[in-house]
């Protein structure tokens, strides 16, 4: 990562400090594997977390070698991937779960909780409670195969996981240019909200119920 990523994480870092819940970041489609990438720079290599990432938008090793690349560790990551199968390829990493595709969001829910492999078969389950965040890689991208009533459902519920559980942070990204009225469905359930301009200005968003806190850049 170049010095203008380490001054995002930087301030990321402050931003989140050691808040729970859900972490919401709307920014254009175009930065958000780089987003993402600094986020998980921060989460594994500075903060030293465990946790999973969920890929909808492309396959697992497209995270993975830009990780590889950065020399960000992985060892603490377990990955599901949701669109490996749907897309066609056959390559796979150890420490990866997979549903049948995109499609199957209801799936991607039991592997969490009740401990399905993506034939549908029971697997090891993930203890949720060993593991510091979740990142959903760009949850935008899950409209283009489910209906908005079903997506909207699918935030609902796993914000709800992460706010029981308590320790954990789920930090999902989405293009609110693009997907405006399921920006509106994830910020009633976020603790925070990011907006990421082109220039990598943030800017705080108002919560429901809350108060805008600021902006910086």
């Amino acid at each position: 990562m170049n010095e203008k990523d380490i001054r995002i994480m930087r301030y990321l870092d402050a931003k989140m400090d050691d808040l729970k819940g859900m972490h919401l970041f709307d920014t254009d489609y175009t930065q958000i594997a780089r987003l993402n990438l600094i986020l998980l720079a921060l989460l594994l290599q500075e903060r030293g977390y465990r946790g999973i990432v969920v890929t909808v938008d492309r396959p697992h090793q497209y995270m993975a070698y830009l990780m590889d690349l950065h020399k960000i560790p992985q060892e603490n990551v377990i990955y599901i991937d949701l669109i490996l199968n749907y897309s066609g390829l056959e390559l796979k990493r150890e420490r990866t779960r997979f549903t049948r595709g995109p499609f199957e969001i209801d799936l991607f829910e039991n592997m969490l909780t009740k401990g399905y492999s993506w034939t549908g078969e029971e697997a090891d389950r993930i203890d949720l409670s060993a593991v510091d965040f979740i990142l959903i890689d760009n949850v935008s991208t899950l409209m283009y195969y489910n209906t908005f009533r079903r997506v909207s459902d699918f935030i609902r519920n796993f914000a709800l996981k992460v706010k029981a559980i308590g320790s954990l942070r789920g930090i999902i990204t989405i293009d609110s240019n693009h997907q405006e009225h399921l920006f509106k469905v994830s910020r009633i359930y976020s603790d925070l909200v990011l907006r990421v301009e082109k220039d990598w200005f943030f800017k705080d968003v108002e919560i429901p119920g809350g108060d805008v806190v600021g902006q910086s850049g």
